[in-house]
């Protein structure tokens, strides 16, 4: 019982005594039983309605479609290569998922627009992230999710929005988030440019490493490239660098 209470619902007792403790035994395992089912139900549609409140972003813009779960995967592989204790990693799953829910605020015309943002339209654009935490902090379960995703902006020099929180101020699982949303908006076709090459990507976060990025995150990004996840990660749909050309010519 005092297991049960601590939330431990994989916890069961000795039901094979055929007396009353028995009985009792019994209807305690059978109970325990029920809530754990009943949990993995509401875990299981508190996911659906975070996936559908992906989906209701991404559906306003054709470019972005299976971006959200894109960053999440590669979020998480960092976080857990960085050691991020399960509990902080779960969080950050959730966050990368939702990063961009605040899209849903944005008005329309702006997401998808063509040609350059104007200063509004810009403007517009860069609110997303605090729209973002002010939905999610409605709920008390997702305090430090809505952290997460107000501040998966922001630039380890200070640059960032919308706060221009610099270093170890900004809390690690956003730094993550915002190396792991940049490459895959830099590897996607927007409507207004090309995706870059594999290569070029991987570029730009060297040469930001420091300054937009953590450093120790793009170290992480990196370890993850050598290890093929990446890659795995996008269905090696990406274009190989010129290094594993070479190789595979060999």
């Amino acid at each position: 019982v005092q297991a049960l209470g601590s939330g431990d619902l994989e916890v069961r007792v000795d039901d094979r005594s055929k007396d009353e403790v028995g009985r009792l035994s019994r209807g305690f395992n059978e109970m325990v039983g029920q809530l754990h089912l009943a949990r993995k139900q509401i875990e299981r549609n508190f996911k659906e309605t975070i996936s559908a409140l992906a989906e209701a972003v991404e559906a306003k813009d054709s470019y972005t479609r299976g971006h959200c779960d894109r960053v999440a995967r590669i979020s998480v592989a960092m976080a857990k290569r960085s050691g991020l204790e399960t509990e902080r990693c779960n969080e950050l799953e959730l966050a990368a998922i939702l990063h961009d829910v605040g899209k849903i605020g944005v008005k329309e015309g702006v997401m998808g627009k063509l040609g350059p943002l104007n200063r509004r339209e810009s403007k517009d654009m860069r609110d997303h992230p605090e729209i973002g935490a002010r939905i999610l902090s409605t709920l008390t379960s997702l305090q430090r999710v809505s952290l997460y995703v107000k501040h998966h902006h922001e630039h380890y020099d200070g640059s960032g929005y919308p706060d221009g929180l610099e270093g170890d101020d900004i809390p690690f699982p956003s730094r993550i988030i915002h190396l792991a949303d940049a490459f895959d908006a830099m590897t996607t076709d927007r409507p207004y440019r090309e995706a870059l090459t594999r290569k070029e990507a991987f570029q730009r976060i060297g040469e930001e490493r420091g300054k937009q990025f953590d450093p120790r995150v793009v170290d992480f990004f990196f370890a993850l490239d050598e290890d093929g996840l990446v890659d795995l990660i996008y269905g090696k749909a990406l274009e190989p660098d010129d290094r594993e050309v070479e190789s595979s010519g060999a």
